[in-house]
C-alpha cells in the first residue's frame, strides 16, 4: 500500500512507518499532524487516482528539524580575474508516516 502526497509542492510515495527528509515544515519536533488530500492512493491490486485530489487521511509525524549539506557554488570568468565562491544550506525536517487510511 502506498500513496503519492502533494507537501510543501513537491510530489512525494510514501508507505506506512517510512520516514522521508522533506523540505522544512514550520511545526515543532515530535509534532503529529494529518493530512486529508492524497494524489494516488494504492491498495493490492486497486489503484485510486484523484481528479484533482483523494480524501484520505495521512498522519505524520516530525522525528527532527535540522541543515542539510553544504552546497558550494562557485562562478569564474575566464581572464577577466572574476571569481565567486558561496555555499548554501537547506534547511530540512525528517518526518515518519504514521498512518495511510482511505
Amino acid at each position: 500500500m502506498f500513496a503519492i502526497i502533494n507537501l510543501n509542492g513537491i510530489q512525494y510515495k510514501i508507505e506506512k512507518n517510512s520516514i522521508l527528509y522533506v523540505n522544512r515544515i514550520l511545526k515543532n519536533d515530535g509534532e503529529i499532524f494529518s493530512i486529508n488530500k492524497c494524489i494516488c492512493f494504492k491498495k493490492k491490486e486497486k489503484i485510486l487516482i484523484g481528479n484533482p485530489f483523494l480524501n484520505c487521511n495521512i498522519k505524520i509525524k516530525i522525528l527532527q528539524h535540522f541543515k542539510g549539506k553544504k552546497i558550494i557554488i562557485f562562478k569564474k570568468k575566464r581572464r577577466k580575474g572574476y571569481k565567486v565562491k558561496n555555499g548554501h544550506r537547506q534547511n530540512l525536517s525528517k518526518i515518519q508516516i504514521l498512518d495511510i487510511k482511505l
